[in-house]
């Protein structure tokens, strides 16, 4: 993802790629991920095509494995398809598994669908719960409260996320004309 995130797409296609099939949902959202950025619909519909299967398979061979709920909800929400499959798969795995993940992933469906509120409640929850150690659950928050029309408390979830990353490009283009403010280093505490 640091590839991704960094503006590599190249290398973060070819790592997708070569991912093992144990990780194919990962592979197919990353894909996914890409496809969308650089406009590549054939590509794009290639890999949704193969990807819906996969995770299909999955969710059939462990239906309480949150984990695939949320990967599969990814690739359906980045996709534009299936809105509605891709909550209800989020909502399944913050049932299974209440935590910072699920709710990640639930914020961005809810982002996708365009339900601001709600993406921003689930994606606080999801910071509150101990995911902000990536920049990911910032990125998305600062989207939502832009479509809620909080510039202010957009450019403060952005900040925040360049504190873990400071070379985001997401967050970086959406502060674009902007300056990003200094990220303050953590002092290491003295023994």
């Amino acid at each position: 993802w640091l590839t991704y995130t960094q503006g590599d797409l190249e290398r973060s296609r070819e790592y997708f790629q070569k991912l093992p099939q144990a990780s194919a949902m990962l592979t197919h959202e990353g894909l996914a991920w890409i496809y969308r950025e650089t406009a590549d619909e054939q590509a794009s519909r290639k890999n949704l095509e193969e990807g819906f299967p996969v995770g299909e398979q999955l969710i059939r061979g462990a239906p309480k494995a949150a984990q695939a709920r949320r990967v599969f909800a990814n690739l359906l929400a980045v996709s534009g398809a299936q809105m509605d499959r891709a909550e209800q798969e989020a909502r399944k795995a913050v049932e299974l598994e209440p935590n910072n993940d699920s709710h990640g992933t639930l914020g961005f469906v809810l982002l996708s669908q365009g339900r601001h509120r709600e993406a921003v409640e689930s994606l606080e929850r999801a910071l509150k719960e101990g995911h902000g150690g990536t920049p990911l659950p910032y990125y998305f928050l600062g989207k939502a409260y832009r479509g809620l029309g909080d510039e202010g408390k957009a450019l403060h979830a952005w900040q925040q996320g360049l504190e873990n990353d400071p070379h985001h490009r997401l967050i970086l283009s959406e502060l674009k004309g902007r300056p990003p403010k200094p990220v303050p280093k953590k002092e290491k505490a003295s023994m």
